[in-house]
């Protein structure tokens, strides 16, 4: 008789135990968010790890994790925010196209996006219509000739106008970025080439080998980038609510 009670009085608890997690629900655990990993987002560990390993290569692709999408939408809106901050002449579709383009090719070429947002304000002022001195086009400033290589060797198709589109200039624009700092392996040195173009740079390092580190144009970029830091709403809370009134 007492282990029946005591049956029935376990049952009992286990049954209301149920009805309440299926009212009140079980308390998630947050994504977590790091501004100083960037390019490294966050994985879940243990059972969420075994799960996706399980899964085909093609759905590991196809599909981000929970924490994954968290992290890349709150980047990109963060990047939405300082581009209108930035540029208030764009309508909302110009503004979301140039902040998707610099997520997206950010992370797919492992450079920092608010690097890249810096140096876009650098080249062109966020407008998407500038064309340089010399020819270079759009947001970062690419010049046609090397458009149509780095299109070519990407298997995309390219016309002269296509680099006035903000998508396509920064595939190209951040292509070229990270193809510098690889081969260069020091970031102003890339950012000196860039602008230079590696010929120009090997000139100066020729007669002056500390010039990457002194160049006006890559203190121009770095001083950006680290203004980008204190106006982000992620990065740094106070400031940017302050500058957004």
């Amino acid at each position: 008789m007492k282990d029946a009670q005591a049956l029935l009085s376990r049952t009992l608890l286990a049954f209301v135990a149920t009805c309440v997690v299926a009212v009140m629900g079980v308390p998630q655990e947050q994504p977590k968010w790091r501004p100083e990993g960037l390019l490294a987002p966050l994985s879940s560990a243990g059972e969420a790890n075994h799960q996706r390993e399980e899964r085909s290569e093609a759905e590991a692709k196809a599909s981000l994790d929970p924490s994954q999408a968290l992290w890349k939408a709150k980047l990109r809106d963060d990047i939405l925010f300082l581009v209108s901050l930035n540029s208030r002449d764009l309508d909302l579709e110009e503004r979301w196209s140039i902040a998707n383009a610099i997520v997206d090719n950010a992370l797919e070429t492992k450079l920092d996006p608010y690097l890249v947002l810096a140096l876009i304000r650098v080249e062109s002022g966020l407008r998407t219509g500038a064309v340089g001195p010399k020819g270079a086009r759009g947001l970062m400033q690419v010049q046609p000739h090397v458009a149509r290589e780095v299109a070519t060797r990407l298997g995309l198709r390219y016309t002269r106008g296509d680099l006035f589109e903000p998508a396509f200039n920064i595939r190209i624009g951040t292509t070229i970025l990270a193809e510098l700092r690889e081969r260069y392996g020091d970031l102003n040195e890339a950012l000196g080439a860039y602008n230079l173009g590696p010929a120009g740079l090997k000139r100066i390092l020729r007669s002056h080998p500390r010039a990457p580190s002194e160049l006006a144009y890559a203190r121009r970029v770095r001083r950006s980038w680290k203004d980008l830091q204190t106006m982000s709403p992620l990065l740094s809370p106070p400031t940017a609510l302050a500058m957004a009134k």
